[in-house]
């Protein structure tokens, strides 16, 4: 009797961690993919772009991207160098502040083959108003991909 106890409690000590383990897996969720195809955040920009007020644009070659940014201002950032289109796009967006930005905080997250872009502009009162161009470097996006810019403004 005492063995069978003793086996009993064995296979319960035993199969305790596959039962926490299937009760911790839950409900599939559709997979969301948060910041991990940001490679490089651009710096705030007030000039050396051509881009008119809240357009916002997939870079998807080199081309395009002389189109947008000065040579001038290219030179002046390493971010904005000798960018691989054949590895990277470049999401850009221009946009009005009221006030001086503080800083930009980036987000990008992927809902299936839907793509949200994010951008929160921190404000300090003691800082110029006017225009800004934001941007980030990404990995390749899927030609059919849908990307959605948003920005807010805190």
């Amino acid at each position: 009797m005492k063995t069978r106890k003793l086996n009993l409690l064995l296979v319960f000590l035993l199969l305790l961690p596959l039962g926490v383990v299937l009760l911790g897996t839950g409900c599939k969720k559709e997979e969301t993919r948060d910041d991990n195809l940001v490679v490089k955040e651009f710096p705030i920009l007030y000039m050396g772009y051509n881009l008119k007020p809240e357009k916002t644009v997939i870079i998807r070659d080199q081309e395009t991207f002389d189109k947008v940014f000065s040579k001038e201002l290219v030179t002046q950032f390493s971010v904005m160098q000798n960018i691989d289109f054949f590895k990277y796009d470049v999401l850009v967006g221009e946009n009005f502040y009221t006030r001086g930005i503080t800083k930009l905080e980036h987000r990008f997250t992927q809902s299936g083959n839907s793509y949200l872009y994010k951008l929160s502009v921190i404000y300090n009162d003691a800082l110029p108003a006017g225009n800004f161009c934001y941007g980030i470097i990404i990995n390749k996006l899927p030609a059919e991909a849908n990307v959605k810019f948003e920005v807010t403004k805190i």
